[in-house]
């Protein structure tokens, strides 16, 4: 995968018409200044993170172990290459906590998932359930389905389960509990070129958290209007 990054960035960079804009948020104000007559927006999603007492206090202090999908890679000692012994607690059983088992299992840490449906992976193909079965047994996971998350303490989980309720210890703790579109601008560009005649696409995740194959079918259409705009027409020179 990162072979692939670094070869669509210097295939993109090779484009003389190309203008690239890091580390600067996007504004109306930003994309009025280039006159757009087609705006992809394409912010894609963030974690949900449901009304639980002491969850989002929980994210927000240093130290606390606990993190979402995206804020774990700003914390290397998560996915370190040893974890051995530390006790991970993977709250939510569908693809994205089936991945963080397989994971954190293999670096040493003891898992714990908690999923509050009868069954983990309900959304993963056969071929990926028949892998996350075998990584169950080889790394001794402990499967607690039929479990609410019900509060976050100090490197603890307050869960409801079949059993009534318990508290879970944790040195890490993942959340998984799905994702949710993150277009913060779409609505204010919408009102924006509403009447101006500029073609405005929400695609990605942007546009609701889903799988890649959306994702490549709206790519797709992105250059099929790019085509009847007359954006596409082939000029060497611009790969010179």
């Amino acid at each position: 995968m990162h072979d692939y990054l670094q070869y669509m960035i210097h295939r993109a960079m090779s484009l003389r018409n190309l203008a690239v804009l890091t580390g600067i948020g996007a504004t109306s104000e930003l994309v009025a200044r280039f006159h757009p007559d087609l705006i992809v927006n394409a912010t894609g999603s963030k974690a949900m993170l449901p009304a639980i007492p002491g969850l989002h206090e929980a994210l927000a202090t240093p130290g606390a172990g606990v993190f979402t999908i995206k804020s774990v890679l700003g914390e290397p000692s998560v996915y370190q290459e040893n974890l051995e012994g530390k006790q991970l607690v993977v709250i939510g059983g569908g693809s994205a906590g089936v991945d963080a088992i397989e994971f954190f299992a293999k670096s040493g840490a003891n898992v714990t998932i908690v999923e509050k449906g009868p069954v983990i992976g309900s959304d993963i193909d056969p071929i990926s359930r028949c892998n996350l079965t075998d990584n169950l047994q080889r790394y001794n996971v402990t499967v607690r389905t039929n479990t609410t998350l019900r509060q976050m303490l100090d490197h603890e989980i307050l869960v409801d389960s079949l059993n009534g309720r318990e508290i879970i210890p944790f040195d890490y703790a993942y959340i998984c509990m799905g994702m949710e579109a993150n277009a913060p601008l779409l609505q204010e560009l919408q009102e924006q070129y509403l009447i101006s005649g500029v073609d405005l696409l929400n695609i990605g995740d942007s546009a609701g958290a889903r799988g890649m194959i959306n994702s490549v079918q709206e790519g797709h259409n992105i250059l099929t209007r790019l085509s009847l705009l007359g954006f596409l027409e082939e000029r060497e020179e611009l790969y010179a």
